[in-house]
């Protein structure tokens, strides 16, 4: 079975930039920075999942992170590595 993930991360409808790669043994024929979002094995989806909880700090209680723009990279093992340059922490205005 394959799975397709669609992202979207934005704060006020200011949109974060998606940038895709892969390993460069991952290529091939005419294949693209970023086919591999398509058609991902379970494992590959979790590994962004978890990419993107530590990421954000999604399991935080005092605050969660919005990036202008998210790197996703396909390792040789399949692996997903989510990375940002630009986060910024958000405090959580919880009751």
């Amino acid at each position: 079975m394959f799975y397709h993930l669609r992202l979207s991360h934005h704060i006020n409808q200011s949109y974060a930039t998606f940038n895709y790669s892969k390993d460069a043994d991952l290529y091939y024929g005419g294949s693209g920075d970023s086919d591999w979002q398509y058609a991902m094995k379970r494992s590959m989806v979790e590994s962004v999942l978890t990419g993107f909880y530590a990421l954000l700090d999604l399991t935080s209680t005092t605050h969660v992170k919005y990036c202008l723009t998210i790197n996703l990279h396909l390792n040789l093992d399949y692996s997903v590595d989510v990375t940002s340059p630009d986060c910024t922490a958000i405090a959580l205005d919880l009751p």
